[in-house]
């Protein structure tokens, strides 16, 4: 189940990351730096951080309770949540890793391919703008 979560999620994510911080985005290095600093960062201090942002007197029910009014579920007692839990936190430790690698194979993309897909357009059935260039 981790997996079947976390490999999609992970890849989507990172790549439509590595695509929204393209060259043309001021401050595009401290925004990667920014997203791999869980990457760098020891497990047991994502774990630590985590679970008290997760705990039932952490910090989202917290604002859940005082924003909204709402109560939120125990998310780490509760089997179900607790598995989404650890793929959220998973794909927010790795995610910096794979935008970069990401971002490194888009700025290798010659200037030829960019320009035939623009020429081309996006294929039948995508949603409008579906195509980017540099």
């Amino acid at each position: 189940m981790f997996t079947v979560l976390y490999v999609p999620a992970n890849i989507i994510l990172a790549l439509l990351l590595a695509i929204g911080l393209g060259p043309r985005i001021r401050g595009r290095g401290a925004l990667r730096v920014l997203f791999f600093i869980p990457v760098v960062t020891p497990m047991v201090a994502n774990v630590l951080v985590w679970k008290m942002l997760l705990q039932p007197q952490g910090l989202f029910n917290g604002i859940a309770t005082s924003w909204f009014g709402v109560q939120l579920p125990n998310f780490l007692a509760d089997k179900s949540w607790a598995m989404i839990m650890v793929v959220v936190m998973s794909v927010w430790q790795g995610l910096g890793y794979n935008m970069l690698i990401f971002s490194a194979a888009l700025e290798q993309l010659p200037d030829s391919v960019l320009e035939a897909a623009a020429i081309d357009g996006p294929p039948a059935g995508a949603s409008p703008g579906a195509s980017s260039s540099r």
